[in-house]
């Protein structure tokens, strides 16, 4: 997903990094699903960051808490308070003169709570959403 966005990034004078922890990421999930996730975080990440900025996307296993993590964040001017409330809301949008829909946000919220993890909004420098997932138990034999 990251190479298809790859060439968008560029395009706006953005860099985009894949960092990806050593441990195991397994989680029960729909590849297609997942993509969306990824795809709708990262263009609203490109939507904000301005040229000479950077996103970086983020995968690492959280054994202690059972979870894999998602992180996208992005060099942007960040989330302004009186919005995070509304972040997730279908058809809220701060694009639409730029044809946003105010979907991709409320999109990534169902997929994720369908597969049994959260998400979160942080702005700091920035924007950062964080996507946990519940990790796949070993199985015992």
């Amino acid at each position: 997903m990251l190479e298809l966005l790859d060439g968008e990034a560029r395009r706006r004078g953005v860099a985009l990094e894949l960092r990806v922890d050593a441990a195991d990421h397994t989680i029960d999930a729909d590849e297609d699903q997942l993509q969306q996730i990824v795809l709708n975080l990262v263009r609203n990440a490109l939507a904000a960051t301005p040229s000479g900025g950077r996103i970086t996307v983020r995968v690492e296993a959280v054994p202690a808490h059972g979870q894999v993590r998602l992180i996208v964040r992005d060099t942007g001017p960040g989330i302004p308070p009186e919005m995070h409330g509304r972040l997730f809301e279908p058809f809220f949008t701060t694009r639409a003169a730029e044809g946003g829909t105010g979907l991709g946000l409320a999109v990534v919220r169902a997929i994720v709570a369908e597969h049994g993890g959260t998400i979160t909004a942080t702005s700091d420098h920035g924007a950062e959403f964080v996507v946990s997932f519940p990790a796949r138990r070993a199985e015992v034999s």
